[in-house]
């Protein structure tokens, strides 16, 4: 089969025009037809002419069945007198050039999101390019401007001001700050470099290796801790085991004395 593009098109038998089709999807069928489904019809691809109504398919295909040369010739003929379909005559043109995606909605990674979120864009009076994620419902979402190929928030919906004095000013650029401040951070052997900015910059590896040793001593610290409230609790209970055998003696010799003895609690517990 010559190449051919990803578009249907639909020929106009008025004036001999094509309308690409958006929402066309390929018909399979026994004779190895190139034919599409549009809107309850279908049509033959090489040339865009409407061959029968969608449920009327299996008996025309029936039809042409032993002689699917003659169902081709058929095509071939008519696309020697008319003319083939710019699916054919214009290959290079791609579903995307003629119908462009929706600008107002993005599907974009952001920082910290492990899968890709949509966003749409947030209209305001200072022209920015800014987005609200769909899945956010808090009342004062967090804005989001696009950045190469990645959203990046900028702070909640109620500091548009703010944001827009931020992004307006003479030396911003998102990219840059955001570099900037990772350098900063590998510069601080105490500072956490933060690995979701380095996936962003594609600097994952810095981000480990200068995170490793922080991360090694915050375990060390935390065993010692760990150790700290072991101990802690090994010497409070030995306390409270003493404090209550102090007291069960001093009951039992009271009893012998047969003196009065007080049931009081002794560490969450009742001495009789």
């Amino acid at each position: 089969m010559p190449e051919h593009s990803n578009v249907y098109y639909i020929r106009n038998s008025t004036d001999g025009t094509y309308t690409p089709c958006k929402n066309a999807v390929s018909v399979r069928n026994e004779i190895n037809a190139d034919l599409f489904h549009n809107k309850g019809n279908i049509y033959e691809g090489s040339t865009g002419v409407l061959v029968c109504d969608a449920s009327k398919l299996n008996e025309v295909l029936s039809s042409y069945k032993g002689r699917e040369k003659s169902f081709k010739e058929t095509v071939q003929e008519f696309a020697d007198k008319y003319g083939l379909s710019p699916r054919y005559t214009q290959p290079e043109i791609k579903k995307s050039e003629l119908f462009p995606r929706n600008d107002n909605r993005k599907l974009m990674p952001t920082l910290y999101h492990k899968e890709k979120c949509w966003f749409t864009r947030f209209p305001n009076e200072y022209g920015l390019d800014l987005y609200q994620m769909d899945k956010e419902k808090s009342v004062y979402q967090t804005l989001y401007a696009p950045c190469n190929n990645w959203m990046i928030g900028l702070g909640p919906s109620y500091s548009l001001e703010k944001i827009v004095e931020i992004m307006n000013h003479p030396d911003f650029n998102l990219y840059e700050n955001l570099k900037s401040q990772f350098e900063n951070d590998l510069e601080n052997p105490q500072k956490w470099a933060d690995i979701s900015v380095a996936a962003f910059l594609g600097r994952i590896d810095e981000a480990n290796a200068h995170n490793q040793p922080i991360r090694e001593m915050r375990a060390a610290e935390s065993k010692e801790l760990e150790a700290q409230r072991e101990a802690a609790r090994i010497e409070r209970e030995e306390r409270e085991t003493a404090e209550y055998s102090s007291a069960m003696s001093s009951a039992e010799q009271a009893i012998l004395d047969k003196g009065t003895i007080s049931n009081k609690e002794i560490n969450g517990k009742d001495l009789l």
